[in-house]
């Protein structure tokens, strides 16, 4: 049997400790596996220790191929010490550009970000919305899209799903603004008494704020905060709540959003990022400017009052989602991985 290519995967794979998978996770492990040898640094949770075992892979890694996820932030200082180290050894570098926020960091660190995205053999992103800008500022982007497990995120709107009923599914982090949930809820009581929310993610510093809210505005029994919910769970959320709220300030691709989609659940999403490049307005989402929260209002009342734009979302979005199924995105990153292997 013909030994496979090895790739060695550099970013935070943290599943173990948090639950979610992230993206270059679920690609490698379970979908990349049957072509190449795939090895992921770093799983540890502690920074300093998580660059440490970055920085004694990439002195040990006797193969040519390294995949390195970039973020903005504190993240991105793992792209910048691990370039520096793969050029040295004279690796092959090939860079997947993620999170909306990118772009301001970029302003404001612009010969940090330059040096480093210069290093790369190959630039790519999964979002039209960073290949748009960084193309602009005079880089090689090449666009290659997430890809979604159809047959996780099955097309299904439950008989029996509550019809006054919204899902919010994010960590709570300012960047997502889990306050506007909370905020839109007490406004559509007003209209649909009987309206529940239920928000599913991980407390990143801001749930006790956002519960204090909720009963300073009278609608805390009327949430129910779940914790964080294991990726292969979400889907029996989306299909039994009649709206999916995306409340965030930033958005590089929205596999979030994408997996409500697959599910049928119609979205209604401030539009930012990515989501004006994927989802248009009225046909496959209902889009807010600038988290207004009266827009919010005004788009869920729409949707509870109309059946036929309901349908139309959901039918839509369904048939958005689709494609960006793994049979159509898979086979684009083992052509990549071959040609640089």
């Amino acid at each position: 049997m013909r030994k496979k290519n090895s790739v060695l995967f550099i970013g935070n794979f943290l599943s173990l400790t948090r639950g979610t998978k992230s993206i270059s996770e679920s690609l490698s492990k379970s979908q990349l596996g049957d072509h190449f040898e795939i090895q992921l640094v770093s799983s540890q949770e502690n920074k300093f220790r998580r660059l440490l075992e970055i920085i004694v892979s990439i002195v040990l890694y006797k193969n040519r191929l390294v995949h390195i996820d970039v973020f903005s932030g504190q993240s991105f200082q793992i792209a910048r010490i691990a370039s520096i180290l793969l050029k040295l050894r004279k690796k092959t570098i090939v860079y997947t550009l993620h999170g909306g926020r990118l772009p301001f960091f970029f302003q404001e660190n612009t010969v940090l970000v330059s040096k480093t995205l210069k290093r790369a053999d190959f630039l790519q992103t999964p979002s039209l919305y960073l290949q748009s800008y960084f193309t602009k500022h005079g880089f090689e982007i090449h666009y290659l899209p997430n890809s979604i497990n159809l047959k996780q995120f099955k097309y299904k709107r439950l008989v029996d799903n509550e019809r006054f009923s919204l899902l919010w599914v994010r960590a709570f982090d300012k960047i997502y603004n889990p306050d506007i949930p909370v905020r839109v809820l007490y406004e559509l009581k007003k209209e649909f008494p009987k309206i529940k929310l239920t928000m599913v993610g991980p407390d990143k510093g801001m749930i006790a704020e956002v519960k204090n809210l909720a009963r300073d505005l009278d609608v805390f029994d009327d949430i129910c905060f779940t914790g964080p919910v294991k990726n292969t769970e979400l889907s029996r959320y989306y299909h039994s709540h009649s709206v999916y709220l995306n409340t965030t300030s930033f958005e590089s691709f929205g596999l979030s959003v994408l997996e409500a989609a697959a599910c049928g659940i119609p979205i209604v999403s401030n539009n930012v990022g990515e989501i004006p490049f994927l989802w248009e307005h009225g046909k496959s989402a209902m889009l807010v400017e600038q988290l207004d929260v009266t827009q919010y209002c005004m788009n869920i009342s729409n949707l509870f009052n109309d059946a036929g734009l309901t349908k139309r979302l959901s039918l839509n979005a369904r048939k958005k989602a689709e494609q960006f199924g793994q049979d159509k995105v898979i086979p684009q990153w083992v052509d990549l991985f071959k040609r640089f292997s």
